[in-house]
């Protein structure tokens, strides 16, 4: 019982560090300079449209950058609407720091299985996110009736299954127990 408090008390400050150090870098690295959302924007848009382009040829993307706001984008147009624009809060970061946070915060973990499942599930979550951006695309294109709540509640719930997926698969084979050879 013991151990069992041990790993709790280990687990519950890592978890509040992970969640201070995503904060800080919410706000000073992310938000305010910007160094990689507009990249992870960028290269999310980029690869979203060469996907969606390999469907249909008519479609084509202009970028941005919103001088002085701090966020950048681009937009994918499609042929029978407006396209849909892609931001910095649609390039999957959220969601990579919300893994890698809990990833990093479980205390009965080798450091080997946390940073395999760490880098192939940042892989998963990009290309889901990928794939829902394309298939928001298409949305737009063919049945934008439908694009606001694809994109503010399905997509969205789809999201945080896959990252519960990608968890309780890291948790499958945990063992409840602390060996104080891994860590």
């Amino acid at each position: 019982m013991d151990k069992s408090k041990n790993i709790l008390k280990k687990w519950t400050f890592r978890a509040t560090a992970s969640i201070v150090v995503v904060l800080l870098l919410n706000i000073f690295i992310f938000t305010q300079n910007n160094l990689y959302d507009g990249w992870l924007t960028d290269f999310t848009g980029e690869v979203s449209y060469r996907i969606a382009y390999m469907y249909d040829h008519q479609l084509h993307i202009e970028k941005y950058d919103f001088d002085g706001l701090n966020n950048s984008g681009c937009r994918v147009l499609c042929k029978n609407s407006g396209g849909v624009f892609i931001g910095d809060s649609c390039n999957g970061r959220d969601l990579f720091l919300l893994y890698l946070g809990f990833i990093f915060s479980v205390p009965t973990v080798g450091n080997k299985r946390r940073w395999i499942y760490a880098i192939i599930g940042l892989g998963i979550i990009f290309f889901a996110n990928v794939l829902r951006i394309v298939l928001l695309l298409f949305l737009a294109s063919d049945f934008p009736h439908l694009l606001n709540i694809m994109h503010k509640y399905i997509f969205q719930i789809l999201m945080y299954l896959l990252l519960f997926a990608l968890w309780s698969k890291f948790l499958r084979k945990i063992t409840l127990y602390y060996d104080l050879n891994e860590s």
